[in-house]
């Protein structure tokens, strides 16, 4: 058993997990079931040409992709339900060289947000608010 709210260590050490929000389950599932539940509706496009000097708006006119924003290592593409990955992927590429591109699974943060029906922000603050009574608990 691991309990943390750091996602990206669950993401990397666990094959089960049991998410709880406000004292509530709101999921039990193998790592695998959760990866399978959550398509994902995503393309992540790394330029080969330096990030700053590529208009995101270049994506803009592919069909099925919804919302185009500027990420940490390249362009994201998000989709409608109903787009095929490879079909973006194919047509981004089109338009800008790429030193990578690869679908973009949600991380268990994401899906975590989602579930809670939560703004990132605020879970953040709300989880930094438990650790810090924790750690003030344990010291008393």
């Amino acid at each position: 058993i691991f309990s943390t709210h750091a996602m990206f260590e669950a993401e990397q050490l666990c094959d089960h997990l049991f998410m709880i929000h406000k004292g509530v389950k709101v999921l039990d599932d193998s790592l695998s079931a959760v990866w399978n539940s959550y398509d994902p509706r995503a393309v992540e496009l790394e330029p080969l040409a330096p990030l700053a000097t590529v208009d995101p708006s270049i994506f803009q006119g592919i069909a099925g992709v919804i919302d185009v924003r500027v990420a940490a290592r390249g362009i994201e593409l998000s989709m409608v339900d109903s787009t095929q990955a490879a079909y973006v992927m194919g047509e981004a590429v089109k338009r800008c060289p790429a030193r990578r591109v690869e679908i973009k699974r949600p991380s268990l943060e994401d899906i975590f947000l989602k579930l809670s029906g939560g703004e990132a922000e605020s879970l953040r603050e709300e989880m930094a608010g438990v650790e810090l009574a924790s750690t003030a608990k344990g010291r008393a």
